[in-house]
């Protein structure tokens, strides 16, 4: 900034304008870095979405290339199956290009019983060798049974959840052939979670894995945290509640501030 004058400037008539020109740029300054902010945020929105839709597009590619799989190996059982899920996975593709179509209608999604959500996650993974348990909510004629039995959740942030962790439990066991994995759904209080009894992960991967982006060859990387992030949005946690050699678990469940709808 050059300041002229016609006539000799007065020592203090000086201060007064280096006071008032500094105070000018230190707003500028501000102005500047809130813009920057404002950018940084818009961008890192832009990468959280981009990375959850892939990552949902990854799934249900997955998803389909073992469809293909057992069309080719199992033609004649493979028509009822392909008949139940090909429908799904239609829709499931819809919702990802509505959400690329009008990306501030991203926050939304579909809302489904919680029942008819696990049996079409089972559904999806019909031969993969998965222990499947289901503790249902507590017969009983109170409120809260019945709002438990008829609890609504997020479809599309359910699925990516689970779906990221069978896959990285199935790659695991491409490392480790003999572990069982185990998926569990309890209804009330509710939980949702998987566990394999392989291999402990390493303590820096184990405190990074849902908390920040970490590098990985077959899993464990930026798909759960994109699950752990939109979990924590709808009111859920998503968190590591076992890891030890033998016992390992993620586990899904209601965060304090949460509401169940029903």
């Amino acid at each position: 900034m050059i300041l002229f004058s016609r006539n000799e400037i007065a020592p203090s008539v000086m201060l007064h304008m280096k006071l008032l020109t500094g105070l000018l740029g230190h707003f500028y300054q501000a102005k500047r870095h809130e813009q920057r902010l404002r950018d940084i945020a818009r961008l890192k929105a832009i990468y959280e979405t981009g990375s959850r839709l892939t990552h949902d597009l990854k799934n249900m590619l997955q998803s389909l290339l073992a469809l293909i799989s057992i069309a080719q190996h199992q033609a004649p059982e493979a028509v009822p199956l392909l008949r139940r899920q090909l429908p799904v996975l239609a829709q499931r593709i819809e919702m990802v290009l509505a959400k690329l179509q009008s990306p501030q209608l991203e926050a939304d999604t579909t809302l489904l019983p919680l029942v008819d959500w696990w049996g079409n996650l089972r559904a999806r993974y019909p031969d993969a060798a998965l222990m499947w348990a289901h503790e249902g909510a507590a017969k009983s004629e109170s409120a809260q049974d019945s709002d438990a039995s008829a609890m609504l959740i997020p479809e599309a942030i359910f699925d990516c959840v689970a779906d990221n962790l069978i896959n990285n439990a199935l790659n695991k066991r491409q490392r480790e052939p003999e572990i069982v994995i185990s998926i569990s759904l309890r209804e009330q209080p509710f939980s949702f979670s998987v566990c394999d009894n392989g291999s402990s992960l390493p303590e820096p991967l184990a405190h990074q894995v849902l908390r920040m982006v970490v590098v990985s060859e077959d899993g464990f990387g930026v798909g759960l945290y994109q699950a752990a992030r939109w979990a924590e949005q709808a009111g859920y946690n998503l968190v590591m509640r076992d890891n030890i050699t033998g016992n390992v678990c993620f586990e899904l469940s209601h965060s304090a501030r949460h509401n169940v709808q029903g």
